[in-house]
């Protein structure tokens, strides 16, 4: 019969998830900066509510839609970085992509 695992494995498989996911999120953050853009957790930090659950009600998207915005999978973009904007005091340049910013062909 095979052995339990212990507390100890648990922690430590944890420890290794969180270290990859900040990893990944520090890669993230240096793409943005290398593309002019502020990395999107320094701006949703700036964004009011306590988590991230009312940070969402307060901009007016989903939690899921600000979790994808931190994994990186796509950036705030139209009315969503105009709103992001106004609680923050952001630029909408520094929130949005380059191709968001290419494609409204410079509208705010």
């Amino acid at each position: 019969m095979p052995a339990t695992p212990t507390l100890d494995y648990y922690v430590t498989r944890k420890m290794a998830a969180l270290e990859r996911e900040m990893l990944a999120a520090a890669k993230r953050d240096a793409a943005a900066k290398a593309s002019g853009l502020m990395p999107i957790s320094q701006i949703l930090a700036e964004v009011p509510g306590d988590n991230v659950q009312q940070q969402a009600a307060t901009i007016g998207v989903s939690r899921t839609t600000i979790e994808k915005w931190l994994a990186g999978k796509c950036r705030p973009a139209g009315a969503n970085a105009r709103r992001i904007s106004e609680l923050t005091g952001f630029a909408v340049e520094a929130i949005i992509s380059e191709r968001e910013a290419a494609l409204s062909g410079g509208r705010k």
